[in-house]
C-alpha cells in the first residue's frame, strides 16, 4: 500500500523528468516539444487537482499547517497560469524556452518545499492509516478527472 507522500513523489519524480526532457529539446524539437508539453500539462494539471482536492483538504482542517496548505495552493495557481501562457506560446522561440525556465523554477521550488516542510508536519498530523487512505483517494481523484 503506497502512502499519499509516496504517491505525491513519484508523481513529482515524472514531472522533474519531462521537465528534464523538455529543456534538452531546441526549437527544431517542435513535434517532440508539443508531445512533452502536452504530457507535462496533463501530469501536473491532474496531480494538482487531486492533490488540492485530498491531500491540502484534509491537512487545512488542522490550524498548525493551514499556512503551507494555502502557500501550496497559490504555487499551484502560479504554476497553472505558467503552463496555459506555454500552452498559448508558440514553442519555437526562446520566449517559450525562458517561459519553461520559470515554469521549471516554480515547480522545483514547490517540490523542495512540499516534500520537505509540509510532509513534516503533515506526518505528526496524519496516522499511517489515514496517509494510505488518502494515497487510495488520490489515485481515485486523478482517475475521475476529465481533461479538457
Amino acid at each position: 500500500m503506497s502512502s499519499i507522500y509516496e504517491k505525491l513523489e513519484q508523481d513529482h519524480e515524472m514531472a522533474s523528468e519531462l521537465l528534464e526532457q523538455l529543456t534538452q529539446t531546441t526549437e527544431s524539437d517542435l513535434e517532440k516539444r508539443e508531445l512533452l508539453f502536452h504530457r507535462l500539462k496533463n501530469e501536473v494539471t491532474l496531480h494538482s487537482e487531486a492533490e488540492d482536492k485530498t491531500f491540502y483538504a484534509a491537512l487545512a482542517e488542522h490550524e498548525e499547517i493551514r499556512d503551507l496548505v494555502s502557500e501550496g495552493r497559490e504555487e499551484h495557481e502560479i504554476v497553472t497560469e505558467l503552463l496555459t501562457e506555454l500552452d498559448q506560446m508558440s514553442k519555437d522561440n526562446a520566449g517559450w524556452t525562458s517561459k519553461l525556465s520559470e515554469l521549471k523554477d516554480n515547480i522545483d521550488h514547490h517540490v523542495a518545499e512540499e516534500e520537505s516542510e509540509m510532509f513534516s508536519k503533515a506526518r505528526e498530523l496524519l496516522s499511517e492509516e489515514e496517509a494510505e487512505a488518502l494515497g487510495r483517494s488520490f489515485e481515485q481523484e486523478k482517475a475521475s478527472i476529465q481533461l479538457a
